[in-house]
């Protein structure tokens, strides 16, 4: 079927698809023939290769997507106008050449135009050549044009009926059919000229039919009307303009009507095959001749053939040897030169025969749009990667051709057809062994001598997913030191992959497992590791991680490596005490080499950034001064007081040891030195090396070594006077002591162990300050005793004694101790009761001697076994001293604690439980006997379980016992 446009303002209605492809015709099952307007737009689909020839009758469906489609030859110009997909096969017009017939087909009436394709497979054996035959449909598109719109035509009135003369032809560049130039008309028509002209030869002529007349008509305007067959038809007009007169009025004419000539093979370019004579019987210019080759014409013709405009010389310019024809039609014009000159057209008719063998010319097609041909490297045995056409003009043995593969090998050459072959893969291709293939083919004919021809190209492997990525090391390993900027290189890892570089499969992407791609990034295609952020070493000394090194085929394939990063460790942090100030008690009684305290410091870092040495660098002690200038008046009276004083660190009673033990070097003493104060530095190994200080304060424990010490009153100042009186004064005394200790050592209480004032005295626990009770009396007067100690808080306590003698006076004209007269007569009393004492202790040495000797008698005569002293107020208190010692004085206590345990008689605590005149006599002897003032009663006898006994009355005065064991009573009244 047919189809034209109708109308040229609906072009874009043949866009559509379906007026693409006029019809379709198969010829056989590798023949198919389309028919396409020309002009429609360009990429318009023409037709499918494998459907227009029912390609899955011969092939199973399963193996059509292997299939490739590619053009054979490349020696054709109209390939140009036409693109072929090669997988699809589907045959498109050129995204940029116009289907042009009149381009195409210039002065063919029919425009028919071969495409070889060649189908193959990338897995089998199969190969096919198709023969597409694409008939260009001309469309009206184009108008009879002729060359100039006026001409003058001059004709002699003379002139013989019937006469020719030419005009100016028109030309239409559609062809064939009724598209083209049909006719020509005169018009006026009824006038002396009609047209003359051939649809064979271009030439228009203007015929004279009627005689002419000079006088009568000068001249004629005509118009020639130049007509297509198109619907509607086209036209161009002529404007000729006539004119009667006597001028040019022959046309050249060639010496016969058409030229032959038989050439053979031989003839070398440039040679004359004819010489073309016209002659013109008209003189000077209009008789002179020049010849030309006809400009309408195959382009072919005037690559192969030349005509000298002077001589009509026609010679040869092309290789006969390489032409495909044996024959060609040339047309020749000659034309005057006349201002209206005649031109008279002919054909000559050129036929080569073959007389010398030519070497066979090879057509190589490569199967693809490259130069070079490719085919995968999974191909199969047999696949197709070339093909070749051979051409050879010779007739006999000279055209009888034989190729062969001069490189054999992966590849052969198998036979298709008569001079044509194709290239096969004859082995299993690999294309990280070998990429590319260098193929020569050789053709020779059967000639005598044999003439060949050879034809090299490549065969490139491509590549398939078939290699996996290798990295260069299956394990990485790279280090930076700590703080690093963001965004800093680390590493590069490198993987390779023998597959193609150029292809997918051997473009290697790198990635980051997703467990660190948060702090680290890999480019994907440098393999550059980078930290996404600052490491801290002493946070995170090693990573790890796993890098992925994937190529882009299909499938993919991948691999993995380790990457082991060391964070290198920088002396960016300095060693830290765990405290800013350490506080170490040592006791006094600490040994030189004893290890007092641990200062210690943490560093976080390693190596020698992590080592830390300890050391002293600066010190102070506090010191216990004495203040002698301080009036000692109270009891909150301090002794000493703090001072501190810079010391070098080897004056320090101890010594720092690197690891940061503190040892102890000569003995500390808490009363010379309470305290040291000292700085330590801490420093580590690092470059530069960095450091931290702390204070350090080793308090020296106080111990109790010190016992407290009575300061006042003095052993020479213990006598004081009570007055009488409301308004005598109520302290009599404060003791003031001093105790070197500190804390609860040197913390002091007053108690009076030993008295015989009857409670009319007390001592505050505290400040030491000795008071009265209540307001005395006249009858208060006497001299008492009061034994103070004074004891620390230590353990064990210390302790200090001091006895006092007490002198009430009745008369209130005083202070203790608060005149000399007083004191002069305090002294006359000591010395008084001093001889007294003396006296007494006499007395008593002489009575226990006689009580011995009369117990002694007794045991011999058999008396009573024992007498029972009863206290009725108190144990009696006799002292020989008023300086008592304190160990004395407990064992005396204790003595009488013993002696109150057990007693019958009645008030209380006294002497009680039965006492033998052995043990009594042992106690006397055992303690020490004075005097001293107490209240106490009448010794009164009375009977005690059938014994004697004695009571001491309420009275004051003084009790002994004879030798005959009788009461002896000094009272004072």
């Amino acid at each position: 079927m047919n189809l034209q446009k109708a109308n040229p303002s609906k072009m874009a209605l043949v866009i559509t698809l379906t007026l693409l492809v006029l019809s379709v015709s198969q010829v056989s099952p590798a023949n198919v023939t389309y028919q396409v307007q020309e002009e429609i737009p360009p990429g318009a689909l023409i037709g499918n290769i494998p459907d227009s020839i029912n390609l899955a009758s011969f092939e199973p469906e399963a193996n059509l997507p292997s299939m490739r489609y590619n053009f054979l030859g490349d020696d054709s110009d109209y390939l140009a106008y036409f693109k072929l997909d090669s997988q699809s096969g589907d045959l498109h017009l050129s995204d940029t050449k116009v289907l042009d017939r009149e381009e195409i087909c210039q002065f063919d009436s029919k425009c028919v135009k071969e495409l070889l394709i060649a189908i193959q497979s990338i897995r089998t054996q199969f190969f096919k050549k198709v023969s597409v035959n694409i008939d260009i449909q001309d469309i009206n598109d184009h108008f009879p044009v002729f060359k100039q719109r006026r001409t003058t035509v001059t004709i002699s009135e003379s002139v013989q009926i019937p006469s020719v003369f030419p005009l100016p032809s028109a030309t239409d560049r559609d062809k064939g059919g009724n598209n083209s130039l049909q006719e020509y008309e005169i018009i006026p028509a009824d006038g002396p000229f009609e047209l003359s002209y051939s649809k064979d030869r271009p030439n228009l002529m203007l015929r004279v039919v009627k005689q002419l007349d000079h006088e009568e008509t000068e001249s004629y305007s005509v118009k020639v009307i130049a007509r297509d067959g198109g619907s509607p038809p086209k036209e161009g007009v002529l404007n000729a303009e006539i004119v009667v007169e006597d001028v040019n009025d022959n046309a050249p004419r060639f010496t016969q009507p058409s030229y032959e000539k038989t050439i053979d093979e031989t003839v070398q370019q440039g040679s004359v095959l004819l010489t073309l004579i016209a002659t013109d019987a008209d003189s000077g210019r209009n008789g002179d001749v020049r010849y030309i080759l006809s400009p309408l014409q195959a382009a072919e013709i005037h690559k192969m053939f030349s005509l000298d405009a002077e001589s009509g010389e026609l010679k040869l310019v092309g290789d006969l040897q390489e032409a495909e024809k044996d024959k060609y039609r040339v047309g020749v014009e000659a034309r005057d030169r006349a201002d209206q000159p005649f031109t008279t057209q002919t054909w000559v008719t050129i036929t080569v025969e073959d007389t010398i063998n030519s070497p066979p010319r090879l057509i190589l097609s490569t199967l693809s749009s490259q130069e070079f041909s490719s085919t995968s490297e999974y191909a199969n045995l047999g696949v197709a990667v070339a093909h070749l056409q051979v051409k050879d003009t010779d007739r006999g043995p000279n055209g009888i051709v034989t190729c062969n593969l001069t490189t054999p090998g992966f590849f052969e050459l198998q036979s298709m057809d008569v001079k044509e072959y194709k290239v096969i893969v004859a082995r299993q291709l690999d294309r990280e062994d070998t990429s590319i293939h260098n193929l020569t083919v050789s053709c020779y004919d059967a000639g005598s001598p044999v003439l060949s021809r050879s034809k090299s190209f490549q065969v490139h492997v491509t590549d398939e997913n078939d290699e996996t990525p290798t990295f260069t090391k299956s394990a990485f390993r790279a280090s930076f030191d700590e703080n690093n900027a963001e965004g800093q290189a680390i590493l590069t890892v490198t993987a390779t992959d023998d597959d193609d570089p150029e292809t997918k499969n051997g473009q290697i992407t790198y990635s980051l497992r997703d467990d660190h791609n948060k702090t680290f990034a890999i480019g994907p295609d440098s393999g550059v590791i980078t930290a996404l952020e600052s490491f801290d070493y002493e946070v995170e000394k090693s990573i790890n991680l796993t890098v992925v090194a994937q190529d882009n085929g299909v499938p993919t394939r991948s691999s993995l490596a380790s990457v082991i990063i060391t964070i290198r460790d920088v002396n960016d942090v300095a060693p830290k005490f765990t405290l800013d100030r350490f506080t170490v008690s040592v006791s006094e009684y600490a040994s030189p080499g004893d290890v007092i305290g641990e200062i210690s410091a943490l560093e976080t870092e390693k190596g020698d950034n992590g080592r830390i040495e300890i050391k002293i660098v600066s010190g102070s002690a506090r010191r216990l001064r004495q203040d002698s200038n301080f009036p000692a008046s109270s009891s909150g009276y301090k002794q000493s007081f703090n001072v501190f004083e810079d010391i070098s660190d080897d004056a320090l009673p101890f010594v720092m040891r690197f690891n940061g033990s503190i040892v102890l070097t000569q003995p500390v003493d808490h009363e010379t030195c309470s305290q040291y104060q000292f700085e330590v530095l801490a420093t580590d190994k690092g470059s530069p090396p960095l450091s931290s200080a702390a204070a350090v304060v080793i308090n020296i424990e106080d111990e109790n070594d010190n016992p407290p010490r009575i300061v006042h009153p003095n052993i020479s100042e213990t006598v004081f006077t009570a007055y009488a009186g409301r308004d005598a004064p109520r302290t009599l005394t404060v003791f003031e002591v001093r105790d070197a200790d500190s804390g609860s050592n040197g913390l002091v209480t007053y108690t009076i162990t030993a008295r015989n004032d009857s409670g009319r005295f007390e001592i505050d626990q505290l400040n030491g300050a000795v008071q009265r009770t209540r307001d005395l009396t006249g009858t208060d007067s006497g001299v008492y005793k009061l034994s103070v100690m004074v004891r620390d808080a230590g353990i064990p306590p210390l302790s200090d004694v001091r006895t006092l003698l007490i002198h009430v006076s009745g008369a209130a004209n005083g202070t203790a101790g608060g005149s000399s007269d007083n004191e002069e007569r305090y002294v006359v009393i000591a010395i008084t009761l001093v001889c007294v004492t003396l006296l007494l202790s006499v007395t008593i040495v002489l009575v226990i001697v006689i009580m011995r000797r009369l117990d002694r008698r007794r045991k011999l005569h058999g008396g009573p076994a024992g007498r029972h002293v009863t206290g009725s107020r108190g144990p009696m208190h006799i002292q020989n001293s008023a300086f008592m010692d304190p160990v004395k004085m407990d064992n005396f206590k204790n003595d009488q604690a013993d002696r109150s345990g057990g007693g019958s008689g009645g008030g209380g605590g006294g002497f009680g439980g039965d006492v033998g005149e052995n043990e009594q006599e042992k106690r006397m002897n055992d303690s020490q006997f004075g005097f001293s003032p107490s209240t106490a009663g009448s010794l009164n006898s009375k009977s005690q379980g059938g014994d004697g006994g004695y009571q001491i009355l309420p009275r004051t005065g003084y009790h002994f016992l004879n030798a005959g064991g009788e009461k002896v009573t000094r009272q004072d009244e």
